[in-house]
């Protein structure tokens, strides 16, 4: 069965902020350059921290993470995958309260073929929810409840549509959630579903990434840019009434 995690949130804010945050890559170089834009990490990192009614979904992949047996080149790495994760918690450390739960990503999930579960580590060291590859969160903000499908993923897709795509088929795993979150895909990619009426339904997104584009796979692989950052949601504290941007 999927994980469920229960969050209850009580508000004076007319609404509250979800972030989900991954594909961070820490580490991650190419030809001794840093592939990652900490500095736009900080920015949301620090755009939490400074707002009572943000919080942060963490959507996997925290760490490059490339080992002797994996894909990628392990030397190219700017740092070992434990100062990766050294790093990672040293980051997240300052928002851990309002951390609702960390995903594990295909990279971090490395660790795990040598005995070494890196994310649930760093989970009790923030003292926050493990939601394995995926969960379902009863998100309740003062008495509204909000239902949230997500997972870091796996998907070779390519492009927007077909990203977007690998995302919408989540809703085939766990029908009927309010809002269906992907990571992996690197990528900023949204899409609302209205009812009859013209309200919204459903909310899907592939979550975003800190991975520039220059030496990074997705040039050597001639695969389009991909937009940096996260997506943000706005869960109102009033009335059923969901909203993402990006």
């Amino acid at each position: 069965p999927v994980s469920v995690n229960n969050i209850n949130i009580k508000t004076d804010e007319d609404c509250v902020y979800l972030i989900p945050l991954g594909d961070i890559h820490a580490g991650a170089g190419a030809w001794n350059k840093d592939l990652i834009d900490y500095d736009k990490l900080i920015g949301y990192i620090n755009w939490i921290k400074e707002r009572p009614n943000a919080y942060m979904l963490g959507m996997g992949d925290y760490g490059q993470v490339e080992m002797w047996n994996s894909p990628g080149i392990t030397y190219e790495q700017l740092l070992t995958p434990d100062e990766q994760f050294i790093l990672v918690e040293k980051l997240f450390r300052p928002i851990r309260d309002k951390i609702i739960g960390l995903h594990i990503g295909n990279h971090d999930f490395r660790t795990n073929n040598h005995g070494l579960d890196k994310v649930r580590q760093l989970c009790k060291d923030l003292e926050v929810s493990f939601l394995g590859f995926s969960c379902r969160t009863n998100l309740k903000v003062n008495d509204i409840t909000y239902s949230v499908y997500s997972t870091h993923g796996h998907s070779s897709a390519r492009t927007p549509a077909t990203k977007l795509n690998a995302c919408m088929n989540l809703a085939n795993i766990m029908p009927g959630q309010d809002i269906y979150l992907m990571g992996h895909n690197h990528d900023l990619i949204t899409y609302v579903s209205a009812n009859d009426v013209g309200k919204v339904s459903t909310i899907y997104a592939v979550t975003g990434h800190f991975m520039k584009y220059k030496y990074s796979y997705a040039e050597d692989f001639n695969m389009r840019p991909g937009k940096t950052g996260c997506v943000r949601i706005r869960l109102d504290g009033k009335r059923w009434d969901p909203h993402i941007s990006v």
